[in-house]
């Protein structure tokens, strides 16, 4: 051990083993810095640039050691690059998946490529058309090479000359990347190093230098006996704290760290450090039991790119009391973005700059919950959503929107093109219609603005039969303009149906409806049903027995052909599911002969 009082060392000083100053302070001072290290040894190598283009192994020495230790030693171990290779001669006889071998004696790793396609060439049957490369060779010495004029092993490589092959193959060779290092191979870590010594390339004649530095020792070991260290700059500031234990906390008189970074202990908790525009760190791990919070004072903290570009920003709010949270998922569950904070109820506010969107790329989008809009909305894909109020909505879209509750609309726009795409499931408050005809399906209280002639319509029901009422009339009770439904048809296809075999399928109609035609596109049996009870009931019923009244069976038709047949009077039909519907049941057999698909189309007049 060595016991320094009042002592100057001067010039470069070795200190090793134990050392005690019993002054009030140690002062160190070096022009070169003050390097520290747990051996004095060579522990490894940083190859920062491999170099490029060699056309020999380069030479590699250490510069001298600082002390009486011995000068670290090793060589160059080299490869080529890893690209794509092509065959400069594409030689004969190759096959597929043949593998070509570039080999140099005494090389920790030979150089494999693979013929990944053949082809016919000049050079005969079976040149090499493509190549993969499966390993990249380690070598002390370059394999052999030919420049661009063929001489081997001179000026800059051009081709590496293959040495074996697994198949039949002859005359190829491979267009050449690049020779570069690939690491160092130490035969002595030399010792005695106290700075870092200097490793130079020389030889070689590469057309990239390489360039390394080496490290010496394992990681330090710098040991506080107190609950924390300081690190002063300038003018006595406090620019690091280090923290040994968790018992440590910030004193609110004391003068805080630039930085301080605090031990991982599994009894810490949650850990805040409020500073006036400071960066704290606290390490953490998953024994933090509360977690880490970051606090930059008043300033407005952003992440930077690799070249200095904001990437992401955090705005200061000095009474900030709301906040996001994201929340990761298990396996199946999405990422869950939230709010949280003091307030009972906490929103969510997105506000681009200045005139810009928020756009939403999703297939799909699903709003489970009010949606309320108050300005412009734009729809461009299927959007599910439960309950909606509606202050000013344009909608031009192909695509669908579906609610499964309320609709609330002050002034509700549908493009013309599209009203066929607005499906409204339950609960409708109303729906508005622009176009030159009505909606072909309404809904008591729904609302239809005539473009042809700038009158608004409203559909009333008086419990017979439904009207659409010209509102804008002076007097309604008066002159009120009745339009009564229009007859439409509707349709459906089965999959392909073998001679006789049947198909259950459902068509979309009305509740109540009048049938008026029905067509086949083929010769078939037709049944139509109230509901599904009553076609199964009769499914074993013969073609050429009649149908009971009171079965459930509307009408039945037998056609040879692509017939249309005329309902004479119109058949009254409904719908009498427990809760009524639009769904007529129907039962379709094909009787062409031969398998077909069948499709039915019905005429129908609205009733209810």
């Amino acid at each position: 051990m060595a016991k320094l009082t009042n002592t100057t060392i001067y010039g470069s000083a070795n200190i090793t083993g134990n050392f005690v100053s019993t002054g009030n302070t140690f002062d160190i001072s070096a022009n070169g810095g003050i390097n520290i290290s747990s051996a004095n040894t060579i522990t490894g190598v940083v190859l920062v640039n491999a170099g490029a283009g060699f056309q020999s192994v380069p030479a590699v020495t250490f510069s001298n050691t600082t002390t009486s230790g011995i000068t670290a030693n090793a060589n160059a171990l080299m490869r080529i690059v890893s690209a794509t290779y092509l065959a400069g001669n594409v030689g004969s006889g190759y096959a597929n998946g043949d593998y070509l071998y570039v080999n140099v004696a005494g090389s920790l790793a030979n150089t494999l490529f693979q013929v990944t396609s053949n082809t016919s060439t000049t050079y005969g049957t079976g040149g090499i058309n493509g190549l993969s490369l499966v390993n990249t060779g380690l070598w002390f010495t370059l394999p052999n090479y030919y420049n661009s004029a063929g001489v081997l092993n001179t000026g800059n490589p051009a081709y590496l000359q293959i040495t074996g092959t697994s198949g039949a193959g002859i005359g190829a060779n491979i267009a050449m990347g690049s020779f570069i290092v690939n690491n160092l191979y130490f035969s002595s870590y030399g010792s005695g190093y106290v700075e870092p010594p200097t490793i130079t390339f020389s030889g070689g004649a590469p057309s990239t230098a390489p360039f390394a530095y080496p490290l010496v020792g394992t990681t330090p070991k710098i040991q506080t006996l107190a609950s924390s260290m300081d690190f002063y700059g300038a003018n006595n500031t406090n620019i690091l704290r280090l923290y040994s234990n968790s018992s440590s906390s910030f004193a609110t008189n004391q003068q805080t760290p630039a930085l301080a970074i605090l031990p991982p202990q599994s009894n810490f908790g949650t850990t805040s450090i409020l500073s006036s525009g400071q960066l704290y760190f606290i390490s953490g791990t998953s024994s933090l039991s509360g977690g880490m919070n970051f606090q930059t004072g008043a300033g407005s903290p952003t992440l930077t790119g690799a070249s200095g570009q904001n990437q992401f920003g955090i705005t200061h709010t000095p009474s900030s009391v709301n906040y996001l949270n994201v929340t990761g998922n298990t396996t199946g569950g999405g990422p869950v973005l939230s709010s949280g904070g003091s307030d009972t109820k906490v929103d969510i506010n997105i506000t681009p700059k200045g005139t810009g969107n928020i756009n939403n790329y999703a297939a799909n989008s699903y709003f489970y919950g009010n949606v309320i809009v108050t300005g412009g909305m734009t729809v461009a894909g299927n959007t599910t959503i439960e309950n909606v109020n509606i202050t000013s909505i344009s909608v031009n879209t192909t695509e669908n929107i579906v609610t499964t509750g309320n609709i609330n609309a002050a002034n509700f726009f549908v493009g013309t093109n599209n009203i066929s795409q607005l499906a409204i499931t339950a609960n409708t408050r109303l729906t508005y219609t622009a176009s030159t005809t009505p909606a072909s399906n309404p809904n008591i209280g729904d609302q239809w603005y005539n473009t042809s002639t700038n009158i608004l319509y409203e559909y009333l029901y008086d419990g017979t039969a439904g009207y659409w009422v010209d509102i804008d009339s002076p007097s309604i009770s008066s002159g009120a303009q009745v339009f009564l439904p229009t007859r439409s048809t509707t349709s459906v296809t089965t999959g392909t149906l073998a001679n006789n075999a049947t198909a259950n399928v459902q068509i979309v109609g009305y509740k109540s409806y009048i049938l008026q035609k029905m067509s086949t596109s083929c010769a078939a049996w037709v049944r139509l049903y109230t509901d599904g009870s009553s076609r199964a009931n009769d499914a074993s019923r013969l073609q050429s027995t009649d149908p009971l009244a009171g079965t459930g069976v509307i009408a039945e038709f037998i056609t040879t052909g692509a017939n249309t047949q005329l309902v004479t009077p119109g058949v009254f039909g409904f719908n009498n599911d427990l809760t009524p519907n639009t769904t007529i049941y129907a039962a379709i057999t094909n009787q062409s002969g031969t398998s077909n698909t069948v499709t039915v189309t019905l005429t129908l007049l609205q009733s209810e």
